[in-house]
């Protein structure tokens, strides 16, 4: 039964989401195991927040390419936050 308990906890991902926050997600939080549906939802409505999506363990590369113009991550935080502003104007 603690084999097991160990094992579980092991399979839990420690994510951070880098994007702007909304709903029930906030930036720069850690989730561990499952992502908030309003996330889940926002991944299939504009494919490109799931590059904001980093393992905890890659935390501090994923800031870092945030700040950089033109990187993968950066990127997609434009078009994360373009997708926002289209969905409040209509």
């Amino acid at each position: 039964m603690v084999e097991k308990d160990k094992k579980d906890k092991k399979e839990l991902i420690k994510q951070v989401y880098l994007g702007p926050s909304f709903k029930d997600v906030v930036h720069q939080r850690v989730y561990i195991g499952e992502l908030p549906e309003a996330l889940t939802d926002l991944k299939e409505k504009c494919p490109m927040a799931k590059h904001l999506i980093v393992e905890l363990k890659d935390y501090a590369n994923g800031v870092k390419e945030l700040n950089e113009k033109g990187s993968v991550i950066h990127t997609s935080l434009l078009k994360v936050q373009e997708f926002f502003l289209k969905e409040v104007k209509e």
